[in-house]
């Protein structure tokens, strides 16, 4: 298939050498400040490579990936291959403003929107959905912590491929977070192994998004998004598709299937889900939150829920992919071969039309991450995982090792 080779680049992102994050000791569930020093030096993918790595996996006419590369010891840099239509499919310029759908990579956001609120004690770490739904839902429902929502032991049924119950038959685009909780009285599924199992659950993010809405007296995942989160970051271009309120449809490229076929976006405005994959953000922006859970830049009173977010949180659950642990919203994952072993914290995203990763080095004690990297694509695969391929590849050129030909070693994606 014939692939448009434009490249794009971005220089405008310049990083620091040596920076403050707070991270160190654990107590009483907080961490005390520490001054971040770097974790050594990262090999500096070229534009070049970064170009190959993704040809090399064959994306046809109309897709895109926008790739973001970071690292204290040698900056930040956005490349953006390929050309991209529109919903209509006329040209649409590919910019590092241009948004995608982030999908499950969502989930990142709303696990640090919890930790946020429990930092600034709107939330209590041991609160359970009760609290803030009470009679909304049923019983079983109320008594599910809110950290078991966030760190994928909610004992909810297992629902990325299929909604296994979590959704009525009667759902629509428009279904909302009334509509969630009127279903949820009189749930048709089980809930067992709350705290113990693993389980990918989109209805858990859903419903700690919604308690969290209540948490901080907020009336949209949005707003909660914007005064938790992008606001602080000054992500002003990340939004959930759901609200829309911006105009969105009209910036957002096609997306192609599988089989290169066009599709039309994957979330529908279906904002009782926002929480879990309904984010749509730019790639300038996406290096912002790369940077930001590396620990590259700092937030005023948001920096300090890093150590939290990125620890294992559920070390004895049962059913974890092997090789992986839980963190909130995130997974830590081990890839090893002939040629080295490395640690990373990463998140995938996978809608019809869009997929996504981001990725970065495990930080070491109070260093910042030493290599990071993002992928937002036009191109949903399922027979292999194209922008976790690209991200992971590119994270062991960075750590200076040969990416190892059976990208089955790579964590496999789990939304």
């Amino acid at each position: 298939m014939e692939t448009n080779r434009r490249v794009f680049l971005s220089g405008a992102l310049t990083l620091a050498n040596s920076l403050g994050r707070v991270q160190g000791a654990v107590a009483n569930g907080r961490r005390d400040a520490c001054l971040s020093t770097t974790s050594g030096s990262a090999t500096e993918p070229t534009t070049d490579q970064i170009q190959q790595i993704v040809l090399g996996y064959g994306p046809p006419a109309g897709v895109g990936a926008a790739v973001g590369v970071a690292s204290p010891s040698f900056g930040a840099k956005i490349v953006c291959i390929g050309a991209l239509d529109d919903q209509n499919g006329n040209p649409l310029p590919f910019t590092t403003d241009t948004p995608f759908e982030v999908a499950s990579i969502t989930k990142t956001v709303t696990a640090a929107a919890y930790e946020s609120l429990v930092l600034k004690g709107y939330v209590r770490s041991t609160d359970t959905l009760g609290r803030f739904l009470g009679t909304e839902v049923n019983s079983q429902i109320q008594a599910i912590p809110l950290k078991d929502l966030a760190d994928f032991t909610s004992g909810l049924p297992e629902d990325n491929h299929s909604s296994n119950g979590t959704l009525p038959s009667t759902a629509t685009g428009d279904y909302t977070d009334a509509e969630m909780l009127g279903f949820l009285q009189n749930p048709p599924f089980p809930i067992t192994g709350t705290g113990q199992v693993y389980t990918y659950s989109n209805l858990g993010f859903a419903l700690l998004a919604a308690s969290l809405q209540d948490a901080a007296g907020m009336h949209s995942f949005a707003s909660l998004c914007d005064q938790q989160i992008l606001g602080p970051l000054g992500m002003a271009k990340t939004q959930p598709y759901g609200s829309r309120p911006r105009g969105i449809e009209g910036h957002l490229p096609r997306g192609f299937d599988q089989n290169g076929n066009a599709v039309p976006p994957g979330w529908p405005p279906f904002p009782a889900y926002d929480g879990a994959g309904g984010l749509v953000s730019t790639p300038n922006d996406m290096m912002t939150w790369l940077q930001f859970n590396m620990g590259i830049i700092q937030a005023a009173g948001l920096s300090d829920i890093l150590p939290v977010v990125h620890a294992p949180a559920a070390p004895g659950a049962s059913g974890v992919p092997v090789g992986t642990l839980l963190a909130l919203g995130w997974f830590i994952s081990q890839m090893s071969d002939a040629s080295g072993e490395i640690t990373v914290i990463q998140k995938d995203g996978n809608l019809p039309g869009f997929s996504s990763q981001i990725a970065f080095l495990s930080p070491n004690g109070c260093s910042a991450s030493n290599a990071g990297v993002f992928v937002l694509t036009n191109w949903n695969t399922t027979s292999f995982a194209f922008a976790s391929n690209i991200a992971y590849d590119l994270v062991y050129v960075m750590a200076g090792l040969q990416p190892p030909s059976d990208k089955s070693r790579y964590p496999h994606p789990q939304g």
